[in-house]
């Protein structure tokens, strides 16, 4: 037997393993850098056109008509994110395993998750347009409301195919066929015919919606062929839609906490009062364009991760990108702390300014909640659905009470504060939370396995 010749090939393999390990981590670290950069465009393209909507409705409609126009986005948002019952971001972890799925149960799950979501919501939105036409609610807010069950129904789809895109690894598609091109061509229809009352600003979000959705169908149409030419169909509903409640129950929360200024600033304080807040907040949103573009891209690689039982990808997962946020928020939370009267005035008209008052209270809400996007992210990829769903509660909860208290009393500033400090609540049981579960829950699971 010829040793030195077996030990020679056997060095020669090792060799190549390593030189395969390198080529294929070369490879997959350009795969995510294109990634991040197709979603950085797609994400700058969307926020800019919205920010670039919001500034042309202010200047086209008065106050209150401009107030009614982000009441309709905000809680049509809100009606489609609570109404599908979880069911919308379940949606993105459970497609990101569908390779590894089997295509039965994979078929029922596509199935289930546009069945329930669209008799919920499409239930909402006839109550909704049924309460417009009644007294029970001012008149003031009565066309809000039936326009945002007018909205609501194509955003419905448009948000489900999103989530869709972006667990198949299309995340740039996923933000271009979902908003980017939906506000550019709502902004250019919004210009075009020089809308002045809400009917016809909410026709032009409404015609943005129905184009994306058409671009997201014609995507989608090759994946979901496969998924249901399956000849059998398996249904865990029971069990997805406990997991899909405790997704609604932590997600629902933040997204009350987020539009929590319609819900209480406008009746409280009035729909003049919302549209100055609502600048302010829109603005300093701007601190949120990393984490979101960072979110569909890092959500299926935590999901697979934590499915493969690799705890150190996992980690180096949430590492890069609290890393990126950092050094993102920094100089725009400056500038707007700064500056705060220039900007809004700037982007929103003079009318506007008086916003800026409470731009250093926005500022510290959005930095916060900017560091907090990559640990909820972790706890809705994993199983780590229950800790989401408490801190969610107890923010909205402190939310809710406090915006009661002070903004009676301080209007603006008092919505400003409430929102900061449940946003500080939010993320302390986050921190605490997905400490436990990176440092803990993996490797317990890891050491039973």
């Amino acid at each position: 037997m010829n040793i030195p010749a077996i030990d020679a090939r056997r060095v020669e393999t090792k060799g190549q393993g390593r030189r395969l390990e390198k080529m294929n981590f070369r490879s997959e670290t350009y795969v995510r850098l294109r990634s991040v950069a197709s979603t950085t465009i797609a994400v700058l393209l969307a926020r800019s056109l919205s920010l670039g909507l919001f500034a042309l409705s202010a200047r086209l409609l008065s106050p209150t008509e401009n107030a009614g126009l982000i009441y309709v986005t905000g809680v049509s948002n809100l009606v489609v994110q609570i109404g599908t019952l979880g069911w919308l971001n379940l949606s993105r972890r459970m497609a990101a395993r569908f390779d590894d799925e089997d295509p039965a149960r994979a078929k029922g799950f596509l199935l289930r998750s546009f069945q329930i979501p669209t008799a919920v919501v499409t239930t909402i939105c006839v109550l909704l347009i049924f309460l417009s036409f009644t007294d029970w609610v001012d008149r003031g807010l009565s066309e809000s409301i039936f326009y945002t069950g007018i909205v609501s129904l194509p955003l419905l789809f448009n948000l489900m195919l999103r989530e869709y895109l972006a667990a198949l690894n299309r995340p740039a598609i996923s933000v271009l066929s979902s908003e980017t091109i939906p506000l550019g061509l709502a902004l250019v229809l919004l210009y075009a015919i020089g809308a002045d009352d809400l009917r016809s600003a909410s026709f032009c979000v409404v015609a943005g919606s129905v184009f994306g959705l058409i671009l997201q169908i014609f995507i989608t149409a090759k994946p979901f062929g496969v998924l249901l030419a399956s000849t059998t169909t398996i249904y865990d509903t029971r069990k997805w839609s406990r997991i899909a409640a405790y997704t609604l129950v932590g997600y629902g929360g933040k997204l009350l906490m987020d539009r929590m200024d319609s819900l209480l600033l406008a009746p409280i304080a009035g729909l003049d009062q919302l549209a100055f807040f609502n600048s302010a907040v829109r603005i300093a949103n701007l601190m949120l364009l990393v984490p979101t573009i960072l979110l569909p891209v890092f959500a299926p690689r935590i999901s697979k991760a934590y499915m493969n039982n690799d705890v150190r990808q996992l980690r180096f997962e949430v590492s890069v990108q609290l890393a990126l946020i950092g050094l993102s928020v920094g100089p725009l939370a400056a500038a707007l702390v700064l500056f705060p009267n220039e900007v809004v005035g700037f982007v929103f008209g003079d009318t506007y300014r008086q916003a800026g008052e409470i731009m250093w209270l926005v500022v510290i809400s959005q930095t916060v909640f900017a560091f907090s996007l990559p640990l909820s992210n972790l706890l809705l990829m994993t199983d780590g659905e229950t800790a989401y769903a408490a801190a969610s509660i107890g923010a909205v909860v402190a939310n809710f009470m406090l915006g009661l208290l002070l903004i009676s009393r301080y209007s603006l500033t008092g919505a400003a504060i409430a929102t900061a400090i449940s946003t500080f609540i939010l993320a302390a049981i986050l921190t605490v939370s997905a400490s436990k579960y990176l440092n803990l829950g993996i490797r317990s699971r890891l050491g039973a396995g």
